[in-house]
């Protein structure tokens, strides 16, 4: 198994014959687009974790490992002060893009917004 990156121009999520997917899809969101909060989410496993979460139509299924193709993604950051415990601490400065970020991590006290 490899680990690399391979670049892929034409990849067909699902193939099918005879099936109008583009119809099927535009029934059920309804002329809405989807965004990345419509989206099951697979939960990468914590510290000391060996199993990721699977979100299916039965429950979370959970797994060692996870095969797929990586469609998109975003960078993301966030600044604590002190260790991050998980606590649901917000932090004192964070970004949604990676460039901007939200908050002051100068002012003390601060809250996490600005």
């Amino acid at each position: 198994m490899s680990n690399e990156l391979a670049k892929v121009s034409n990849y067909a999520v699902v193939k099918s014959e005879n099936v109008d997917f583009k119809s099927i899809l535009e029934a059920n969101i309804g002329g809405e687009q989807i965004d990345q909060f419509a989206l099951d989410r697979v939960k990468v496993p914590g510290a000391g974790g060996i199993a990721w979460e699977v979100p299916t139509l039965e429950g979370v299924d959970m797994a060692k490992t996870v095969e797929g193709v990586i469609v998109g993604w975003k960078t993301v950051r966030s600044l604590y002060l002190t260790p991050f415990t998980g606590g649901g601490e917000p932090p004192v400065c964070s970004s949604d893009d990676g460039t901007i970020g939200i908050g002051d991590p100068f002012e003390k006290g601060t809250s996490g917004t600005a």
